[in-house]
Protein backbone atom coordinates (compact mmCIF):
# COMPACT_ATOMS: atom_id res chain seq x y z
CA UNK A 1 0.00 0.00 0.00
CA UNK A 2 1.56 3.24 -0.97
CA UNK A 3 2.41 5.76 1.99
CA UNK A 4 0.69 8.90 0.58
CA UNK A 5 -2.62 7.41 0.46
CA UNK A 6 -3.06 6.69 4.42
CA UNK A 7 -1.92 10.52 3.98
CA UNK A 8 -5.24 11.10 1.45
CA UNK A 9 -7.30 9.05 3.53
CA UNK A 10 -6.09 10.61 7.37
CA UNK A 11 -6.93 13.80 5.25
CA UNK A 12 -10.30 12.89 4.46
CA UNK A 13 -10.95 11.54 8.16
CA UNK A 14 -10.29 15.41 9.39
CA UNK A 15 -12.52 16.89 6.41
CA UNK A 16 -14.91 14.49 7.46
CA UNK A 17 -15.08 15.06 11.15
CA UNK A 18 -15.27 18.62 11.00
CA UNK A 19 -16.28 20.91 13.37
CA UNK A 20 -19.34 20.11 16.21
CA UNK A 21 -22.57 21.63 14.81
CA UNK A 22 -25.78 21.44 16.45
CA UNK A 23 -26.72 17.59 14.90
CA UNK A 24 -28.27 14.46 15.39
CA UNK A 25 -26.64 12.35 18.14
CA UNK A 26 -25.62 9.80 15.54
CA UNK A 27 -23.24 12.19 13.69
CA UNK A 28 -21.76 13.80 17.11
CA UNK A 29 -21.01 9.92 17.94
CA UNK A 30 -19.55 9.24 14.40
CA UNK A 31 -17.23 12.11 14.73
CA UNK A 32 -16.32 11.13 18.14
CA UNK A 33 -15.34 7.32 16.88
CA UNK A 34 -13.28 9.32 13.86
CA UNK A 35 -11.23 11.43 16.23
CA UNK A 36 -10.67 8.20 18.25
CA UNK A 37 -9.86 6.52 14.97
CA UNK A 38 -7.13 9.19 14.06
CA UNK A 39 -5.22 9.02 17.06
CA UNK A 40 -4.93 5.12 17.39
CA UNK A 41 -4.11 5.33 13.82
CA UNK A 42 -1.29 8.08 14.55
CA UNK A 43 -0.10 5.71 17.25
CA UNK A 44 -0.02 2.54 14.59
CA UNK A 45 -2.67 0.69 16.76
CA UNK A 46 -4.42 -0.32 13.28
CA UNK A 47 -6.69 -2.77 14.87
CA UNK A 48 -8.20 -0.53 17.35
CA UNK A 49 -8.01 2.37 14.60
CA UNK A 50 -9.96 0.04 12.28
CA UNK A 51 -12.51 -0.47 14.69
CA UNK A 52 -13.30 2.60 15.64
CA UNK A 53 -13.51 3.55 12.15
CA UNK A 54 -16.16 1.27 11.66
CA UNK A 55 -17.77 1.63 15.10
CA UNK A 56 -18.46 5.51 12.63
CA UNK A 57 -19.45 4.15 9.80
CA UNK A 58 -22.40 2.55 11.86
CA UNK A 59 -23.08 5.64 13.28
CA UNK A 60 -23.24 7.47 10.23
CA UNK A 61 -22.62 5.67 6.98
CA UNK A 62 -20.44 6.91 4.47
CA UNK A 63 -17.74 5.10 1.88
CA UNK A 64 -14.96 7.08 3.37
CA UNK A 65 -15.06 5.27 6.87
CA UNK A 66 -15.11 1.94 5.65
CA UNK A 67 -12.18 2.48 3.20
CA UNK A 68 -10.18 3.97 6.45
CA UNK A 69 -11.17 0.69 8.18
CA UNK A 70 -10.27 -1.39 4.75
CA UNK A 71 -7.03 0.42 5.09
CA UNK A 72 -6.31 -0.20 9.13
CA UNK A 73 -7.46 -3.78 8.69
CA UNK A 74 -4.92 -4.69 5.51
CA UNK A 75 -1.62 -3.06 8.14
CA UNK A 76 -3.10 -5.10 11.05
CA UNK A 77 -2.95 -7.99 9.03
CA UNK A 78 -6.36 -9.24 8.56
CA UNK A 79 -7.30 -8.97 4.87
CA UNK A 80 -10.29 -10.93 5.15
CA UNK A 81 -11.97 -7.97 7.61
CA UNK A 82 -10.32 -5.43 5.10
CA UNK A 83 -12.09 -7.18 2.03
CA UNK A 84 -15.25 -6.99 4.13
CA UNK A 85 -15.11 -3.36 4.31
CA UNK A 86 -14.59 -2.52 0.70
CA UNK A 87 -17.16 -4.84 0.14
CA UNK A 88 -19.58 -2.60 2.10
CA UNK A 89 -18.56 0.30 -0.61
CA UNK A 90 -19.21 -1.57 -3.41
CA UNK A 91 -22.67 -1.93 -1.64
CA UNK A 92 -23.85 1.57 -1.08
CA UNK A 93 -25.43 2.19 -4.10
CA UNK A 94 -25.14 5.81 -3.26
CA UNK A 95 -21.46 5.50 -3.05
CA UNK A 96 -19.12 8.08 -5.51
CA UNK A 97 -17.67 6.58 -8.22
CA UNK A 98 -14.25 7.48 -6.82
CA UNK A 99 -15.24 5.88 -3.41
CA UNK A 100 -16.11 2.66 -5.57
CA UNK A 101 -12.97 2.59 -8.13
CA UNK A 102 -10.79 2.67 -4.88
CA UNK A 103 -12.85 -0.50 -3.57
CA UNK A 104 -11.83 -1.97 -6.32
CA UNK A 105 -8.72 -1.35 -6.66
CA UNK A 106 -7.73 -2.32 -2.95
CA UNK A 107 -10.32 -6.00 -3.44
CA UNK A 108 -8.01 -6.35 -6.26
CA UNK A 109 -4.61 -6.09 -4.21
CA UNK A 110 -5.99 -8.28 -1.51
CA UNK A 111 -7.49 -11.08 -4.04
CA UNK A 112 -4.59 -13.38 -3.31
CA UNK A 113 -5.10 -13.51 0.22
CA UNK A 114 -8.59 -14.26 1.07
CA UNK A 115 -11.36 -16.96 -0.10
CA UNK A 116 -14.49 -15.91 -1.19
CA UNK A 117 -17.89 -17.65 -0.49
CA UNK A 118 -20.63 -16.55 -3.00
CA UNK A 119 -23.62 -17.42 -1.74
CA UNK A 120 -27.15 -17.28 -3.23
CA UNK A 121 -30.75 -18.03 -2.53
CA UNK A 122 -34.36 -16.49 -2.00
CA UNK A 123 -33.86 -13.10 -1.46
CA UNK A 124 -34.19 -11.71 2.10
CA UNK A 125 -33.04 -15.20 3.94
CA UNK A 126 -31.10 -15.26 6.23
CA UNK A 127 -27.66 -17.33 6.48
CA UNK A 128 -24.24 -17.54 8.74
CA UNK A 129 -21.06 -18.29 8.32
CA UNK A 130 -19.39 -21.13 10.49
CA UNK A 131 -22.10 -19.80 13.49
CA UNK A 132 -21.23 -16.00 13.40
CA UNK A 133 -23.56 -13.41 12.91
CA UNK A 134 -26.50 -13.61 10.55
CA UNK A 135 -26.67 -11.91 6.89
CA UNK A 136 -29.10 -11.39 4.10
CA UNK A 137 -28.99 -13.29 0.97
CA UNK A 138 -27.77 -13.61 -1.38
CA UNK A 139 -24.23 -12.22 -0.24
CA UNK A 140 -20.75 -12.30 -0.74
CA UNK A 141 -18.75 -13.71 2.22
CA UNK A 142 -14.90 -13.07 2.30
CA UNK A 143 -12.71 -15.72 4.65
CA UNK A 144 -9.82 -17.59 5.74
CA UNK A 145 -8.43 -20.79 3.33
CA UNK A 146 -10.24 -23.89 4.96
CA UNK A 147 -13.21 -25.74 5.55
CA UNK A 148 -16.38 -23.40 6.17
CA UNK A 149 -19.70 -24.25 6.94
CA UNK A 150 -22.72 -22.00 5.80
CA UNK A 151 -25.93 -22.42 7.07
CA UNK A 152 -28.92 -21.05 6.03
CA UNK A 153 -32.90 -20.58 7.81
CA UNK A 154 -35.94 -19.99 5.95
CA UNK A 155 -38.35 -20.81 8.72
CA UNK A 156 -37.93 -24.55 8.70
CA UNK A 157 -35.06 -26.61 9.82
CA UNK A 158 -31.08 -24.94 9.25
CA UNK A 159 -30.00 -26.05 6.43
CA UNK A 160 -25.99 -26.49 6.05
CA UNK A 161 -23.43 -26.22 3.37
CA UNK A 162 -19.66 -27.27 3.94
CA UNK A 163 -17.58 -25.97 2.09
CA UNK A 164 -13.69 -26.05 1.27
CA UNK A 165 -12.12 -22.77 -0.55
CA UNK A 166 -8.27 -21.70 -1.23
CA UNK A 167 -6.63 -17.99 -1.04
CA UNK A 168 -7.88 -16.67 -4.25
CA UNK A 169 -10.55 -18.78 -4.95
CA UNK A 170 -14.25 -18.03 -5.10
CA UNK A 171 -16.59 -20.90 -3.54
CA UNK A 172 -20.55 -20.48 -5.07
CA UNK A 173 -23.13 -21.68 -2.64
CA UNK A 174 -26.52 -21.98 -4.12
CA UNK A 175 -28.82 -22.18 -1.49
CA UNK A 176 -32.31 -21.73 -3.57
CA UNK A 177 -34.54 -24.29 -2.03
CA UNK A 178 -35.75 -26.99 -4.18
CA UNK A 179 -39.32 -27.12 -5.82
CA UNK A 180 -41.97 -28.68 -3.73
CA UNK A 181 -42.81 -32.45 -5.29
CA UNK A 182 -45.77 -32.14 -7.45
CA UNK A 183 -48.91 -33.01 -5.55
CA UNK A 184 -50.33 -36.38 -5.61
CA UNK A 185 -53.36 -37.40 -7.86
CA UNK A 186 -57.17 -36.59 -6.61
CA UNK A 187 -58.86 -39.91 -5.53
CA UNK A 188 -60.87 -40.12 -8.32
CA UNK A 189 -58.53 -40.30 -10.78
CA UNK A 190 -56.41 -42.78 -9.01
CA UNK A 191 -60.01 -44.64 -8.46
CA UNK A 192 -60.29 -44.23 -12.50
CA UNK A 193 -56.57 -45.77 -12.80
CA UNK A 194 -56.98 -48.57 -10.66
CA UNK A 195 -60.60 -49.43 -12.07
CA UNK A 196 -60.84 -48.82 -15.58
CA UNK A 197 -64.43 -48.61 -17.44
CA UNK A 198 -65.06 -51.78 -19.01
CA UNK A 199 -64.59 -51.98 -22.59
CA UNK A 200 -68.25 -52.53 -23.98
CA UNK A 201 -66.69 -52.11 -28.39
CA UNK A 202 -67.70 -55.32 -30.66
CA UNK A 203 -64.81 -56.90 -32.28
CA UNK A 204 -65.71 -58.44 -35.91
CA UNK A 205 -66.10 -62.14 -36.07
CA UNK A 206 -64.05 -64.26 -37.98
CA UNK A 207 -66.80 -65.05 -40.40
CA UNK A 208 -67.22 -61.42 -40.81
CA UNK A 209 -63.75 -61.63 -42.00
CA UNK A 210 -63.97 -64.49 -44.41
CA UNK A 211 -66.97 -62.45 -46.06
CA UNK A 212 -65.22 -59.43 -46.25
CA UNK A 213 -62.19 -60.96 -48.23
CA UNK A 214 -64.25 -62.98 -50.60
CA UNK A 215 -65.84 -59.23 -51.50
CA UNK A 216 -62.85 -57.97 -51.75
CA UNK A 217 -61.48 -60.58 -54.18
CA UNK A 218 -65.11 -60.06 -56.16
CA UNK A 219 -64.94 -56.43 -56.37
CA UNK A 220 -61.11 -57.40 -57.60
CA UNK A 221 -62.52 -59.38 -60.65
CA UNK A 222 -65.03 -57.02 -61.29
CA UNK A 223 -62.73 -54.25 -61.61
CA UNK A 224 -60.40 -56.96 -64.44
CA UNK A 225 -63.59 -57.91 -66.14
CA UNK A 226 -64.93 -54.50 -66.35
CA UNK A 227 -61.60 -53.60 -68.11
CA UNK A 228 -62.43 -56.59 -70.54
CA UNK A 229 -65.94 -55.72 -70.98
CA UNK A 230 -64.81 -52.23 -72.52
CA UNK A 231 -62.21 -53.94 -74.97
CA UNK A 232 -64.59 -56.19 -76.05
CA UNK A 233 -67.15 -53.22 -76.76
CA UNK A 234 -65.01 -51.54 -78.67
CA UNK A 235 -64.10 -54.48 -80.71
CA UNK A 236 -67.49 -54.98 -81.27
CA UNK A 237 -68.17 -51.66 -82.60
CA UNK A 238 -64.95 -51.72 -85.25
CA UNK A 239 -65.80 -55.31 -86.38
CA UNK A 240 -69.48 -55.99 -85.44
CA UNK A 241 -69.61 -59.62 -85.83
CA UNK A 242 -71.61 -62.48 -83.94
CA UNK A 243 -67.91 -63.44 -82.52
CA UNK A 244 -67.25 -59.47 -81.37
CA UNK A 245 -70.84 -59.83 -80.06
CA UNK A 246 -70.94 -63.20 -77.94
CA UNK A 247 -67.36 -61.58 -76.42
CA UNK A 248 -68.65 -58.61 -75.36
CA UNK A 249 -71.53 -60.48 -74.03
CA UNK A 250 -69.41 -62.99 -71.86
CA UNK A 251 -67.12 -60.28 -70.35
CA UNK A 252 -69.94 -58.11 -69.36
CA UNK A 253 -71.85 -60.75 -67.76
CA UNK A 254 -68.87 -62.43 -65.70
CA UNK A 255 -67.86 -58.35 -64.72
CA UNK A 256 -71.76 -58.15 -63.31
CA UNK A 257 -71.45 -61.58 -61.61
CA UNK A 258 -68.31 -60.43 -59.96
CA UNK A 259 -69.92 -57.45 -59.11
CA UNK A 260 -72.95 -58.98 -57.55
CA UNK A 261 -70.68 -61.30 -55.46
CA UNK A 262 -69.12 -58.19 -53.91
CA UNK A 263 -71.58 -56.54 -52.83
CA UNK A 264 -73.84 -59.96 -51.75
CA UNK A 265 -70.28 -61.07 -49.53
CA UNK A 266 -70.32 -57.40 -48.67
CA UNK A 267 -73.76 -57.09 -47.03
CA UNK A 268 -73.48 -60.78 -45.31
CA UNK A 269 -70.08 -59.80 -43.53
CA UNK A 270 -71.68 -56.56 -42.09
CA UNK A 271 -74.36 -58.39 -40.87
CA UNK A 272 -72.51 -61.09 -39.48
CA UNK A 273 -70.53 -57.74 -37.35
CA UNK A 274 -74.13 -56.69 -36.28
CA UNK A 275 -75.65 -59.62 -34.96
CA UNK A 276 -72.64 -60.96 -33.06
CA UNK A 277 -72.57 -60.45 -29.27
CA UNK A 278 -70.83 -57.91 -27.54
CA UNK A 279 -67.38 -58.22 -26.33
CA UNK A 280 -66.71 -57.02 -22.76
CA UNK A 281 -63.18 -57.20 -20.68
CA UNK A 282 -63.17 -56.84 -17.18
Amino acid sequence: MRTNRGAVLLTALLLYAGPVRAEPTAHERASASFQQARAAFARREFTAAAAAFEQAAEYEPHPVAWLNAAEAWARADDPVRAATDCDRVLEDRNAAATYRDEAKTRLEALGQRVATADVRGNAGSLASLDGGPTFSLPARKRMTAGSHVVTVTEGGPPRRFPITVRLGETALVDATPPPPPASPPAPEARALAVHPVPNTSKHPPTATWIAFGVSGAALASATVFGFRTMSAHDDFDNAPTNDTRDAFYRERLATNVSLGVALVAAGVGLTLWLLAPSASRK
